[in-house]
């Protein structure tokens, strides 16, 4: 929608840089590093929100492929561009709802999000010790394997669907994004390493967790 020739989002814009209504504080950091768990500790402090990217994207991506069922890739790339779309609306929805709290977003910006950066006003990326972040990604990702195992079973077992989709199923339908993984630590050493360097080209503040809260809390 178009109000007086600007968009929905470029009106948002102008008023909360005017009114300062909201503060939008966005928080990453890689599978298991507690990101989700940090997220619901913040929607806890006063007038404030928390929204995890993935509880948006996620659902759309399953609701999309169990619909379109893609096969090709043309049909992937369509595929991408519903999801996109739908993303958009969904957090532009979220921050109509919300605006005159303050919002925390935690996670990556999936397809169609990337307009949130312009309204980003702190970012952090949390910082984790490799052997933790193994342990509760792993522990996490047995968790999620076993509570929905008979449900995964039945994915797996549809052979008349591509096993891209299959496996894109399972990752977005129960979160689990890498597998498990028996090898120790090394890969996420590498995994955070890569992470950190970018998060710091895009000006992301990188700290525990519990610094994140606590610097968090001085900003309200």
């Amino acid at each position: 929608m178009f109000i007086g020739g600007f968009s929905d989002i470029n009106v948002w814009i102008l008023y909360k840089d005017i009114y300062r209504a909201t503060m939008i504080i966005h928080i990453v950091g890689p599978p298991g590093a507690g990101k989700t768990t940090l997220g619901k500790r913040l929607s806890k402090l006063k007038n404030t929100v928390a929204l995890d990217t993935d509880d948006i994207d996620d659902p759309t991506k399953v609701e999309a492929m169990e619909k379109y069922k893609p096969k090709t890739k043309s049909d992937w790339k369509r595929l991408d561009k519903i999801i996109a779309a739908n993303n958009r609306e969904e957090l532009e929805d979220f921050l109509e709802k919300n605006k005159n709290k303050n919002i925390i977003f935690v996670g990556f910006l999936h397809d169609g999000m990337d307009f949130l950066k312009k309204l980003i006003d702190k970012k952090y990326s949390i910082k984790i010790d490799p052997e933790t972040l193994w342990k509760q990604y792993n522990l996490r990702t047995l968790e999620y394997l076993h509570n929905n195992y008979a449900e995964i079973k039945r994915i797996f077992a549809k052979d008349d669907l591509p096993i891209e989709l299959r496996h894109k199923l399972v990752s977005n339908k129960f979160a689990i994004r890498f597998g498990f993984d028996c090898n120790g630590p090394d890969w996420f050493v590498k995994e955070i390493k890569k992470l950190k360097e970018r998060d710091k080209k895009e000006g992301y503040v990188y700290k525990t967790s519990d610094d994140i809260y606590e610097a968090i809390t001085r900003l309200y």
